[in-house]
Order: structure tokens, then C-alpha cells, then sequence
């Protein structure tokens, strides 16, 4: 299913750490590309929302733009 793949791309994203200026602070790199991915994948759940055909999977779609937000 669309859902299915779309939270499962989701949930692929990976989180790179690394230390940051002192040893207390831990820092994301390249957050740029990573919000990026986010944000297309908010444009998506917001276009197949519209869709009359996925109304059977719009829970599905609320849970996956509740954990991209």
C-alpha cells in the first residue's frame, strides 16, 4: 500500500550525531537534507489526503503526518 511505503520511507531517515562544540551538546548533521525529506513528506500525506480514494487509510495518513511534525 501507498501508506505503508510512505511510513516506511519515513522511518528510514537516519540521524547522524555527532559532538558539537563542547561535550554537552550532541549535533544532527546535515539537518538541511533531513527537514527536506520531511517536508516532502508532509506535501505528500497532504496530496493523498485529498484523494477520495484513500479515505479507508486517512487514520494511517494522520498518524504518519503526526509523526513527521
Amino acid at each position: 500500500m501507498l501508506t505503508e511505503q510512505l511510513d516506511a520511507e519515513m522511518r528510514s531517515v537516519q540521524f547522524i550525531f555527532m559532538n558539537g562544540p563542547t561535550t554537552d551538546v550532541r549535533v544532527i548533521k546535515r539537518l538541511d537534507i533531513i527537514s527536506k525529506k520531511f517536508a516532502e513528506f508532509m506535501l505528500r500525506v497532504q496530496v493523498i489526503k485529498v484523494n477520495p480514494y484513500m479515505r479507508n487509510f486517512f487514520d494511517k495518513l494522520l498518524d504518519i503526518e503526526k509523526t513527521c511534525k
